[in-house]
């Protein structure tokens, strides 16, 4: 089993927390949440023009790009928004 989080505005839109089995990477669980919520794929889509970037944690560790393809572990996902200053 495997917790997702969304904070800040991505909670507020699209819930807080999902729970998920069988995910293998952390890039499964944004696939699922895109498939599930089809608007959050354009939400992470545009939001770059908006002047919004996200942050991916996991047990206080935030990942790179390339993390999202590793082994997922078993301590909830953190998505997090932050503004770049666009």
């Amino acid at each position: 089993m495997q917790r997702v989080r969304l904070l800040g505005e991505l909670g507020e839109r699209f819930g807080a927390e999902f729970t998920y089995y069988n995910l293998r990477r952390p890039a499964d669980a944004i696939k699922l949440l895109c498939i599930n919520r089809p608007d959050f794929k354009d939400y992470l889509l545009k939001s770059e023009e908006n002047g919004i970037a996200f942050k991916v944690i996991q047990s206080d560790v935030e990942m790179d790009y390339e993390d999202l393809l590793l082994p997922i572990g078993q301590q909830t996902l953190v998505i997090v928004p932050i503004v770049t200053g666009k």
